[in-house]
């Protein structure tokens, strides 16, 4: 674009954000939306976040208001949500989540400018999106996949985005609003539990019971890194959904059954669930290093600005950890294979890091 060249969005008063899907594509759009604000200072930014994802950017400065849309609501109320869209009268919106729903909600909104991003194999998605968009951008992932190319990171997707636009699209870091209230929680509970430790976080999924890994698996990994991690300590989070996985690992942590690696993990592992949004980010806050599958612990590890280890599926870790890596923040990428060989990487990696964070400490 030559200098003084109008800009897609030049003159946006009000702009629509749609991002209704997971908490990690949530903050990996942060960057996108901090272009949106820097480009368009005066504007009014509106975003739209599923139930899931809205608590994540609740109180964050970069946008004026999030609202929550359901898919899951009956069709009347959805067209009623899109209607009082229309009737508040966007300039600009910009479509993050690849959702059917989200480009329907965007031609809803009748914004003068439509963009968002289109996936080349996603048929449905390429036939109906050019009418509900007035600029979509096309990608093939699929394409970039097969060949063995570079697939691009979905932070660098969505500025380009922010670029068709005509606006600056720097390459900002993850941004995740944490309240005061929410860290002194966590630094009150992990001052009960661990106090003077170096904290290790490691979030639980079901991803982690693949691959031949078991409950006392995961034990003896977490006993392996208290090991050679001496006056360390690790906090294992997990949300509503992961309860199942949390079964699995508790057994082998409970002294009253009388075992021995119990004993010897006592005072230094501890379980939190039943968490908020915000109490989650701020215990991971206080780790010096975050061990996580590819989820959206891996996002908010990085949100926060943790170093961590990510561990993705064998068979799509070409993919996975390419659009789906760890964003601006120090980290190690594995590809998940057999159980001692992958914990053997996990114990070397969290080591290294530690001692790059000590490192530059000192």
């Amino acid at each position: 674009m030559a200098y003084g060249e109008p800009r897609l969005a030049d003159g946006a008063r009000k702009v629509l954000i749609l991002r209704m899907d997971r908490i990690g594509d949530m903050l990996l759009s942060t960057p996108a939306i901090r272009n949106l604000r820097e480009g368009l200072p005066s504007a009014h930014l509106t975003l739209i976040a599923s139930p899931y994802n809205a608590p994540v950017l609740r109180g964050w400065e970069a946008v004026d208001e999030v609202r929550v849309y359901d898919l899951k609501w009956p069709a009347s109320r959805k067209r009623g949500f899109a209607r009082r869209l229309r009737e508040e009268g966007y300039d600009l919106c910009v479509v993050l989540s690849s959702l059917m729903e989200s480009y329907r909600l965007a031609f809803g909104s009748r914004a003068r400018i439509r963009a968002g991003i289109l996936y080349s194999r996603r048929l449905l998605a390429r036939v109906v999106g050019p009418i509900f968009l007035t600029h979509p951008i096309v990608i093939d992932i699929d394409g970039a996949v097969e060949r063995g190319e570079y697939v691009p990171h979905e932070v660098e997707q969505m500025l380009s985005l922010v670029k068709l636009l005509g606006l600056p699209a720097k390459e900002h870091p993850l941004e995740v609003p944490v309240s005061r209230a929410d860290r002194e929680w966590a630094r009150d509970l992990v001052s009960r539990s661990c106090s003077g430790q170096t904290l290790i976080g490691l979030h639980l999924s079901s991803k982690w019971f693949s691959s031949g890994w078991t409950g006392l698996g995961m034990t003896l990994l977490l006993e392996e890194i208290l090991k050679a991690i001496p006056d360390s300590a690790i906090i294992v989070t997990y949300g509503p959904g992961e309860a199942e996985a949390a079964e699995q690992l508790a057994p082998h942590l409970d002294v009253d059954r009388g075992s021995d690696l119990a004993r010897s993990l006592t005072g230094r592992v501890m379980l939190a669930g039943d968490l908020s949004f915000g109490q989650w980010a701020g215990l991971l806050s206080l780790c010096g290093v975050i061990l996580t599958r590819d989820t959206g612990s891996l996002h908010l590890a990085a949100a926060l600005g943790v170093p961590l280890v990510a561990i993705y599926e064998k068979g799509s870790f070409h993919h996975n950890a390419q659009q789906w890596a760890p964003w601006k923040v120090p980290h190690f990428s594995i590809e998940a294979g057999e159980v001692g060989e992958t914990s053997f990487e996990i114990l070397r990696r969290v080591s290294s890091l530690l001692g790059e964070s000590a490192r530059r400490a000192a």
